[in-house]
């Protein structure tokens, strides 16, 4: 298994992955936590770094990038210094830069996330701020993003939803998104609205998005799997990933039996920020591949391993899955 997972990774320089979705910058801010504030109760903390990574779809997009396939991200950010930050960010990483529609009406989303620790301490987040749009993506930039995403269908093998319910996903753009499903493999991610993506091909909930889709809470994991049943019926999915945290992931593909992956890694995380985005980014780009959805989701799960084990948002190259897979670790 693990030979014909290194063949994979060989070929995925070879696929295009188009990405649409919600484009987030996200902004670290390390401090040293000095003492409490006579103001209020809370802790007083001095600045010392701050840096910037790439999140949500935009994330999604690096981690195409970095298992060094093509990738085309499809969204829209503000004029403002965040969205020239997204836009910078992912030109350096390689990505292609005509699908991305800036917009003055618009503000770019912002996590601001805030660490804090002693001199001798590692940082522990504190606080985290989000800025940006959420409602009223404005009409020209539809039009403009409705037209990329007509010329991503083109050059695309595969097309990936990352759906955080930050206001790219109106009706238009569902739509036309939807209707590529006719001519593409589409994958979805929706944190918020699952069942509202009907006709796409595959959908990769965790287990509280698949609750939320089927309306309440899997205890047992025969009621997980037919939970997952239901929604890939529902939507008319040719199949689902479900990841399962350190419970690992459930692949459902057609009519064959379900196949459970046991999580890769030690299974206790360092930090599961943008996990599901490297999961996501490193399945879509191996079914691009003409890698099975087993084999796929075998080579996303070790990715998934790997990034837990990394602090903030972040990414896993193609170097690391190779060296992963020669030390023949997979489950």
């Amino acid at each position: 298994m693990a030979e014909d997972l290194r063949s994979i990774v060989a070929r995925l320089s070879d696929v295009r992955v188009a990405v649409v979705g919600d484009l987030v910058l996200d902004e670290y801010v390390y401090g040293r936590s000095e003492r409490i504030s006579r103001e209020a109760p809370v802790v007083i903390v001095r600045e010392m770094r701050r840096e910037h990574v790439l999140g949500a779809a935009a994330n999604v997009a690096a981690g195409v990038l970095a298992l060094g396939a093509h990738c085309i991200p499809l969204g829209v950010v503000g004029r403002d210094a965040e969205g020239g930050r997204v836009r910078e960010l992912l030109a350096q990483r390689g990505a292609a830069d005509w699908g991305i529609v800036a917009s003055a009406e618009w503000r770019t989303e912002l996590k601001t996330r805030i660490l804090a620790g002693g001199a001798s301490t590692t940082p522990q987040q504190v606080l985290r701020l989000d800025r940006g749009n959420r409602v009223g993506l404005p009409k020209a930039a539809v039009l403009r993003l409705l037209e990329a995403l007509g010329r991503a269908a083109r050059e695309a093998d595969v097309v990936v939803v990352s759906d955080y319910g930050l206001g790219t996903f109106v009706p238009a753009v569902m739509r036309e998104v939807r209707a590529l499903a006719r001519r593409r493999p589409v994958l979805v991610d929706s944190r918020f609205a699952l069942a509202s993506w009907r006709g796409a091909t595959w959908a990769k909930p965790n287990l509280p998005e698949l609750e939320a889709a089927v309306g309440g809470p899997l205890e047992r994991a025969a009621d997980v799997t037919r939970a997952a049943r239901r929604l890939k019926r529902q939507l008319g999915l040719e199949g689902v990933l479900l990841t399962r945290g350190h419970e690992g992931m459930t692949v459902l593909h057609g009519d064959r039996r379900p196949v459970h992956l046991e999580v890769f890694g030690p299974g206790e995380a360092v930090d599961v920020t943008g996990a599901g985005d490297t999961v996501m980014a490193t399945f879509a780009t191996a079914l691009g591949a003409g890698a099975s959805p087993t084999a796929a989701a075998r080579l996303a799960n070790v990715a998934g391993g790997l990034v837990v084990q990394k602090s903030g948002t972040a990414t896993v190259d193609r170097a690391e899955l190779e060296a992963a897979l020669e030390r023949g670790e997979v489950p």
